[in-house]
């Protein structure tokens, strides 16, 4: 098709088709309302279809994650992009996700009742809880920010009963007892009277 149409402000595509639809205003020069419906309009599409915006995501992640091992340009973008956040504004994220974990669960031990809130953690009760902690943090374990992609998978799950709050020693000794903490073995072994 020849570039030759009979309106002249009609738009031709790279491959000769014209173009009916008009391009729409940048984000940026919207206005509020048009925003708006802008964020709504991908909220939607968000919903109904999670699989493909799943699947863009993970290609944008391999995508990311393969450029920052190979251009040292980006990866120092990267770096100052995440250095450029602020410790105490990340900390008090981290506080905000935990205690909203902390409240659904309760600030208790499931298994000996301890209440002091420094030393209570999040327990598993099927014993996966590495596997959990690499599955939200993309493979990299405890040194990629995984707390707070923990605290955010367990609120955008919906707080799920696998979870439980525990105060360390139940927690490592469950870890190093076959699952099942040392306090429970204890309350179940007859007391012998010698």
């Amino acid at each position: 098709m020849n570039s030759q149409h009979r309106c002249a402000n009609i738009r031709v595509s790279r491959k000769g088709y014209p173009i009916f639809m008009p391009r729409p205003l940048p984000y940026a020069l919207r206005t509020e309302e048009d925003k708006e419906a802008a964020r709504e309009a991908q909220r939607r599409y968000r919903a109904a279809h999670p699989e493909k915006v799943k699947a863009q995501t993970d290609r944008s992640n391999a995508v990311r994650k393969i450029k920052y091992h190979t251009d040292p340009v980006f990866r120092e973008s990267m770096k100052a992009r995440s250095r450029a956040v602020m410790p105490a504004a990340q900390r008090e994220r981290r506080a905000k996700l935990k205690a909203q974990v902390f409240d659904h669960y309760g600030r208790m031990c499931a298994c000996c009742g301890e209440t002091e809130t420094f030393f209570l953690t999040l327990g598993h009760v099927n014993g996966d809880g590495a596997a959990h902690r690499n599955r939200v943090s993309n493979g990299q374990g405890r040194f990629a920010g995984s707390t707070s992609a923990l605290y955010l998978d367990i609120i955008r799950r919906g707080f799920p009963k696998d979870i439980r709050i525990e105060c360390y020693n139940c927690n490592c000794g469950a870890f190093r007892n076959g699952g099942v903490c040392p306090h429970v073995k204890l309350r179940q072994a007859p007391i012998s009277n010698v």
